[in-house]
């Protein structure tokens, strides 16, 4: 509201500064004959002119534009049908004229910049500084301020009667605030009489005698309006009240609370930051005291929840080689659990990760860091990584000569890569977390990556790339294992049987695990084309295989003298020391494998006889067809390894279905429930057995699916602007239908998982819309969270109504307000929640 009192002085100030003179043409300004140029604040010329004519009264002083009449000083423009300025008087008056249809037109309408605002009369006098506006109303951020009368006194305080302050754009708005008279002193403050709010013309019962705001252009600090209400478990509430700080251009800080009758209870603290050209961002923090039930029954239920929500983004323009980004969602599963947001709810991982990358110019070397949180909400167990840096060389080729004559040679593609990682991780339950008992859980080490490989073409159609790794874990504790051994006994009662002992223990010392391997990859392309006869729709069909075999070699590093793994004949003990170690430890068994891999992609040339600049038409049949299988020529049993598959494709540029499982090619035996080294295929007939497999397939359909218009080139708008609801209701309707099914059965035991998921929304009429989700789980027989919506669009205000009929976060929200964010106090909520009636952030 302030920047439109803002408006009104500068038109004020505007006028004061450019008609301090006349005008006689529409070149630069000049007085009329006899009259001087004194008392002259211009610095730059006043262009003027008027479409119609312009009448100079010598006699009376006086200058008359008609028909379109504009006056320019600067980026400041008049416009009217009508403007006259007395220069006997002093004064400019501009105004409209009564058109062919006997209606007013042309009114005044100043524009300075992007700012503009629209008058029926202006009128100002230059030696007293005084001036008076008629029916003036300005936009500015989504507001309009009409004012029926606007006066402008000579000591810098302008007087406004009759004035109206809405969001809505209509000329007679549908509701705006009411204010009866008020008093502007220039950049200093703004005392207002009573106000009250007018809906439809009527005046409610919700005003205020006066108001006093601080007149600045500039952020201002005050008190936050709380919000109140009644919550079924918590009881009668004041939310959200507080105090807003200003800050200062960088920053500002809003701190609120809520306190509720059952003795729930939170505070909140809420700061953007910016500064421009290097970093933006905004950090919040919650903590809250939930009491359920009623205090002293059985039935009451005393939580703590706590939030941490941090988000920073670098500026590109701040640092070429340097980047910093944080997006922290550290919050206790409680705050989940009693949240009203179901994207909160059926949430079951909350992450964060802090990030820095760092590039060191002129060098091949660069440097990434990592920070990670994550919580599982179902079992709420705590995962942190605190914190894993990576130091990487990209990849260099020695031989590759400075100048280069002729053909690549070979050897010049030999390269070499290196990295270094460190991680110091740990895994614990949220109620070890941020306490003493956090510091035990931590593991740590380093890794060192080195590897070498080459790119060689053979008979120009086959590639052949050769690799080799070594890898290096320092670890800086082991396992230690011993036995102590039993007693055999004697009597039972005065001298039992005592077990042999396993005592394990941790030393401290420097470790080096280490291991390599070697591998040679072979891969071509096979194009393969079917055509058919001219009669057919059909043209071609075309096959893209891309075949690839490889051969690798890993030693056995459970040999002891690696020293990886420990044994005691006597007491049968076997063991990994680095069990702990957070890169794990090598293999045992040697390796020398054999893998083959085939992916495909079919493609369909359909003829298009009404297409006239193109004959024919590619369609995808299979955007990848793929098989992947290994064979371990130095394994005692079992050789092969489980057959991958995988296939991908689209239909009608809606429909995607998805396909991926694994077979085994050896048989279970029912007695031990283990893999034998037998084939499937000898003991069943078949060619092995199927122990998982998933498929999906889902399809979005909109109203403009068919008729090539991309709905995802919208912008992305804010729901309290216009803008998001016209777009909103723009789409008459959408319907999103997914079916996943994942089937696994390593050994015996089947597990099937089959679930079927819909939402979508459409319009009744223009202004009505319906939105739902649900969901429903084929093996359970169970309905999933399902959510109903209902939006009408009333113009300036919307209203909508949500629901979830059933299930555990049963509730229901409905909700009347004003669009625009300027006014986002100005609604009426009502809500039932099992837990809470309050959505948090």
């Amino acid at each position: 509201m302030y920047r439109h009192f803002y408006i009104l002085v500068l038109i004020i100030t505007f006028l004061s500064n450019n008609f301090a003179f006349g005008q006689n043409s529409d070149k630069m300004a000049q007085p009329p004959k006899g009259q001087a140029k004194k008392g002259s604040m211009l610095d730059f010329p006043i262009d003027y002119k008027a479409e119609d004519s312009i009448i100079v009264y010598i006699r009376d002083k006086k200058e008359i534009l008609i028909g379109k009449a504009s006056v320019k000083y600067q980026n400041i423009e008049l416009t009217a049908e009508y403007i006259e300025i007395d220069f006997d008087k002093n004064e400019v008056f501009a105004t409209g004229r009564v058109d062919s249809t006997g209606q007013m037109s042309g009114f005044p309408i100043f524009k300075e910049g992007k700012d503009e605002f629209e008058a029926r009369t202006i009128k100002y006098n230059f030696n007293t500084k005084k001036g008076l506006i008629q029916d003036v109303v300005t936009e500015q951020d989504g507001g309009f301020l009409h004012s029926q009368t606007t006066k402008k006194h000579n000591n810098n305080v302008i007087d406004l009667k009759g004035g109206k302050y809405t969001t809505c754009n209509h000329e007679h708005p549908h509701f705006y605030i009411a204010m009866t008279k008020a008093r502007i002193i220039e950049n200093e403050k703004i005392v207002s009489g009573p106000l009250y709010l007018v809906i439809e013309d009527i005046p409610t019962p919700i005003f205020i005698p006066f108001g006093y705001f601080p007149f600045t252009k500039e952020q201002t600090s005050g008190l936050v309006i709380p919000g109140f209400g009644d919550s079924r478990e918590r009881g009668f509430y004041l939310t959200n009240a507080g105090y807003y700080w200003a800050g200062t251009d960088y920053f500002d800080l809003k701190l609120t609370g809520s306190i509720y009758s059952k003795g729930s209870w939170d505070v909140k603290m809420f700061s953007n930051y910016n500064v421009r050209y290097k970093f933006k961002g905004q950090i919040s923090a919650q903590y809250e005291k939930i009491v359920l039930g009623e205090a002293g029954l059985s039935d009451e239920n005393i939580r703590s929840a706590y939030a941490l929500v941090w988000n920073h983004n670098q500026d590109p323009k701040a640092h070429p080689n340097r980047r910093f980004g944080a997006n922290v969602n550290l919050r206790s599963t409680s705050s989940n659990i009693y949240s009203t947001n179901l994207n909160n709810y059926i949430q079951s991982t909350i992450t964060s990760d802090i990030s820095y990358q760092q590039t060191f110019a002129g060098t091949p070397f660069s440097l990434n860091m990592n920070a990670k949180h994550s919580v599982n909400t179902l079992d709420t167990m705590v995962s942190l990584t605190l914190p894993t840096a990576t130091f990487n060389m990209r990849k260099q080729t020695p031989f590759t000569r400075k100048e280069r004559v002729g053909k690549q040679k070979w050897y010049e593609t030999v390269g070499v890569n290196y990295s270094t990682n460190v991680q110091n991780v740990a895994k614990m339950h949220e109620r070890d977390f941020l306490t003493s008992r956090m510091s035990d859980k931590f593991r740590y080490g380093v890794k060192h990556n080195a590897s070498s490989s080459a790119s060689i073409k053979l008979l120009k159609h086959i590639n052949i790339s050769p690799q080799a790794t070594y890898t290096e874990r320092w670890y800086f504790d082991r396992l230690q294992k011993s036995v102590i051994p039993g007693t055999s006994g004697g009597d039972l009662l005065t001298d039992p049987i005592i077990r042999d002992t396993v005592v394990t223990d941790t030393t401290k010392g420097f470790y080096r695990v280490w291991d390599y391997s070697t591998s040679v990859n072979m891969s071509t392309k096979i194009y393969g084309m079917y055509k058919f006869s001219p009669a057919l729709p059909v043209e071609a069909i075309r096959i893209v295989h891309d075949p690839a075999i490889s051969l690798s070699y890993r030693p056995d590093f459970g040999d002891p003298s690696y020293g990886y793994y420990a044994t005691d004949s006597l007491a049968a003990l076997n063991y990994n020391r680095y069990l702990s170690g957070v890169y794990g430890t090598p293999s045992i068994g040697r390796s020398q494998s054999i893998t083959f891999s085939l992916n495909n992609n079919i493609e369909m040339k359909v003829r298009t006889p009404k297409d006239t600049a193109n004959s024919t038409k590619k369609i995808t049949l299979f955007d990848n067809l793929g098989l992947r299988s290994s064979y371990n020529a130095v394994a005692d049993s079992m050789n092969w390894s489980a057959l991958t598959f995988n296939a991908r494709t689209r239909f009608l540029n809606f429909l995607n279905f998805d396909f991926s499982g694994s077979m085994d090619w050896y048989a279970i035996d029912e007695i031990s429930q283990t893999r034998v080294n037998r084939f499937e295929y000898d003991k069943s007939g078949k060619l092995g057995r199927l122990t998982s497999a998933r498929f999906t397939a889902n399809f979005n359909l909109n109203a403009n699916t068919f008729t090539g218009k991309n709905t995802n080139t919208l912008p992305a708008l804010n729901p309290m602007d216009y803008n998001y609801y016209y777009n909103y209701f723009d789409i008459p309707w959408s319907l999103n239908v997914s079916y996943s099914y994942d089937y696994s059965k390593a050994v015996l035991t089947k597990r099937v998982v089959q679930t079927i998921n819909l939402d979508g929304d459409f319009s009744i009429t223009n202004k009505w819309k319906i939105n739902y989700s649900t969901g429903y789980d084929l093996e359970k027989k169970q309905i999933s969270i399902t959510n109903f919506g209902i939006t009408r669009d009333l113009h300036c205000w919307v209203m909508s109504f949500d629901w979830v009929p059933f299930g555990d976060h049963q509730s229901y929200y409905f909700t009347i307000r004003v669009k625009s964010s300027i006014l986002q106090d100005l609604k009426y909520d009502k809500r039932e929640h099992y837990y809470d009636a309050i959505q948090r952030f």
